[in-house]
């Protein structure tokens, strides 16, 4: 399972490089997907636009062939033991980060994103670049 993160939705959505629209078109949708923290983001961000109506239905659009996976029981126990970690809990990670960090580490998912340097120091996170 590749999860993607808040960065390579929010490209994605907006005008995508023709190297980013390429990886996404020759990803299986079936394997593809986003964590429900990335989607409130990214509707977040769409409702504070100057378009809202628009721009919460290009979301809406773009997540629909992807699998919205829930801040689950798993991702909780996962995102518990992640800032727990010292080098963790001194890191800068913002709150979306960590919460999109553990749901990836519960499903044991590959996080797909255009900032591999925000997540490199969590080891257990495997990481793909589309950047």
């Amino acid at each position: 399972m590749l999860l993607l993160d808040y960065s390579v939705c929010i490209a994605l959505i907006g005008k995508p490089s023709q190297s980013l629209s390429q990886k996404m078109l020759a990803q299986d949708t079936q394997n593809l997907g986003a964590p429900s923290i990335v989607k409130a983001e990214l509707l977040l961000v769409a409702r504070l636009s100057r378009r809202p109506i628009e721009n919460t239905r290009l979301v809406e659009a773009f997540l629909k062939p992807l699998i919205v996976l829930p801040f689950d029981d798993p991702s909780a126990e996962e995102y518990a033991v992640l800032c727990a970690e010292p080098s963790i809990r001194n890191a800068d990670f913002s709150s979306t980060d960590l919460l999109t960090i553990a749901t990836a580490l519960a499903l044991r998912a590959t996080l797909v994103t255009l900032k591999p340097s925000v997540f490199v120091r969590e080891p257990r996170l495997k990481l793909e670049s589309w950047a």
